[in-house]
């Protein structure tokens, strides 16, 4: 058996997304390579094919939620990248995110994982990874998020809570 996803070089950045739940481990890579589409490669992205039984699965998204991705290869990392990712949990109790290559992201970049599940929808940095419990059978939703340093975690949720603002104002003048 080759596995020809193993051998995506040259690659600028490559990061391994691990999701573990009772000693199983479900991987998502996500790629960074000049000769990646926004859209599916043959020769880059690898689909999700689905964990069987009692076995979770995480995968990430292309921006239409239509395609899922084992490996997700892409062309250039940029402010303000957004790369939705699902899980699908099979069991209840505490998921853990682990994130192996963030270290070779250019210093210029935070990572942050966008939790769609927990109320507020936290941006929390990706440091030590993260951990969260779930439901049996049920459909969790992140963003994985690139940001220039320029933007720390509370600027981020000071932008959002700026844009509700103006939302509510937009639409009280509306009326």
């Amino acid at each position: 058996f080759t596995n020809f996803y193993s051998d995506l070089a040259p690659y600028n950045y490559m990061i391994n997304v691990l999701v573990t739940k009772d000693g199983f481990t479900d991987v998502s890579k996500i790629v960074f390579t000049p000769n990646a589409t926004e859209d599916f490669d043959f020769d880059f992205d690898g689909r999700k094919m689905t964990n069987e039984g009692d076995k979770h699965n995480f995968f990430t998204l292309n921006n239409n939620g239509d395609l899922h991705f084992t490996v997700n290869a892409l062309p250039n990392l940029y402010d303000d990248l957004v790369i939705p990712a699902k899980l699908l949990s099979t069991t209840a109790g505490v998921y853990h995110f682990d994130f192996q290559g963030i270290s070779n992201i250019p210093p210029q970049f935070y990572t942050y994982i966008q939790d769609f599940n927990q109320s507020g929808n936290p941006i929390i940095p990706i440091t030590n990874g993260y951990s969260f419990q779930a439901n049996e059978n049920t459909e969790y939703n992140f963003n994985i998020l690139f940001k220039t340093k320029a933007q720390d975690n509370s600027g981020l949720e000071n932008a959002e809570e700026k844009d509700r603002k103006s939302t509510r104002l937009n639409s009280s003048h509306a009326n």
